[in-house]
């Protein structure tokens, strides 16, 4: 394999590398925003049962109903807690994922901007060849034409 076959091969390679890890992210920023979203709910349902609670007080509870009230509201709070470790872990997965997306694609333009460099560097050579052959060619004919070329064996 050609030292140029090598490098698109690790090019190929390192675009399907950021591929994936483009839809890892993309997977994880989605568990994210669903756990936020449910967190959002619990927090909103936690405000509205806290409101309710308050009301009823304002009208007259029983002492029975209030430990209800505060059994549940504790629950709410665990779950809250819960759901707020469950926001951090999915957050902390998306970071990883985006930096694990960011080295890949690192890795993939280095790549490719070695591969733009050598094919640079071999047009540059091409180019000066190319002038070389001009070069001679011109040289020749005006040798030519000058009378200076070299004498023919007879």
């Amino acid at each position: 394999m050609t030292a140029p076959d090598a490098l698109h091969v690790l090019i190929d390679l390192a675009k399907r590398t950021s591929d994936t890890r483009l839809r890892a992210l993309v997977v994880a920023l989605g568990r994210e925003k669903s756990e936020t979203e449910r967190l959002e709910l619990l927090l909103d349902y936690r405000t509205k049962y806290r409101d309710r609670l308050e009301k009823q007080q304002r009208e007259g509870i029983t002492p029975a109903m209030l430990a209800n009230y505060r059994q549940f509201l504790g629950r709410l709070d665990a779950a809250l807690q819960q759901q707020e470790g469950v926001v951090a872990q999915r957050s902390g997965e998306s970071s990883r994922a985006r930096v694990d997306l960011n080295e890949a694609e690192r890795k993939h333009l280095s790549y490719q901007t070695v591969s733009e460099r050598r094919a640079a560097v071999a047009r540059v050579s091409a180019e000066r060849r190319e002038q070389k052959q001009h070069d001679e060619m011109a040289s020749r004919g005006r040798r030519a034409r000058t009378g200076f070329a070299r004498p023919t064996a007879r």
